[in-house]
């Protein structure tokens, strides 16, 4: 890949945000970015979490509005 091409991805890249994906994916990178840490890879490592956290917000936010939407339809049907 010559540098112009690389120098576009980076660029998009950096305006990412709340990319969403599944709960498996966010654990196989997360293994690949400690095994990248394991081995001494330090930049390799800090790109990993870099995306990582371009992914992760969203995830978790739909998550905590899942468990807070069954917590109020679960009060709700015992106030009714």
């Amino acid at each position: 890949m010559d540098k112009s091409t690389k120098y576009d991805i980076s660029r998009t890249h950096r305006r990412l945000n709340d990319v969403e994906v599944s709960t498996d994916f966010r654990l196989k990178a997360e293994g690949i970015a400690l095994a990248h840490l394991a081995a001494g890879n330090i930049s390799e490592f800090q790109a990993s979490m870099n995306v990582m956290g371009k992914t992760t917000a969203q995830q978790d936010i739909s998550d905590k509005l899942d468990t807070l939407g069954t917590a109020i339809a679960s009060l709700a049907s015992k106030v009714s």
